[in-house]
């Protein structure tokens, strides 16, 4: 189930195509059904490979696979990375990312709706636990290899298929966990 999570992901950041089909046939995917699975594999094996071909040397676009991953990985760091799987907490992480886009202004109710709805019918989480302070959050962030003068690249939706890049601090970025 958790490595349903960078699925849901490339669906989002990349093509709108495959998070209809994952909406629609989700059961089906669920199902582990050998056709449709290939098949999902495929297109995300073939997007990834779109991403690192347009930036072979990590300057800039690639960051667009960090979706999610920001807050994703500061949920491990603050839970000891004993109590999430990766996908698990890259799934609270894009729910997070959508949230924070919203909030910004940067994407639409119906598109966060869309993405918190879908990760939830895959049965992973999409609330940051409550029992997480936002200092060791914060902390996490600041401590990411990615974090460059104190400013993180991070991904934002703006619609299905469609990012954008948000240069925010660590302050930043948790600011918008209680809003």
């Amino acid at each position: 189930m958790a490595g349903l999570a960078e699925v849901i992901k490339y669906g989002a950041i990349l093509s709108p195509d495959l998070f209809a089909i994952l909406e629609e046939q989700l059961d089906r995917l669920l199902g582990l059904e050998p056709a449709l699975l290939t098949s999902i594999i495929k297109t995300c094996c073939q997007l990834k490979a779109q991403v690192v071909e347009a930036d072979e040397q990590e300057a800039d676009y690639r960051a667009i696979l960090n979706f999610g991953h920001t807050l994703g990985h500061a949920v491990e760091s603050a839970t000891g990375y004993g109590r999430f799987l990766h996908g698990e907490a890259v799934a609270i992480g894009m729910a997070f990312a959508a949230k924070l886009s919203l909030q910004r202004g940067v994407c639409r109710a119906t598109t966060r709706d869309r993405l918190v709805r879908l990760i939830k019918r895959a049965g992973l989480p999409v609330d940051i636990p409550p029992d997480i302070a936002e200092q060791h959050l914060r902390a996490a962030i600041e401590a990411d290899k990615k974090v460059s003068a104190g400013s993180v690249k991070f991904v934002c939706l703006e619609q299905l298929g469609k990012t954008r890049f948000e240069l925010l601090s660590a302050t930043d970025i948790v600011r918008h966990v209680s809003q």
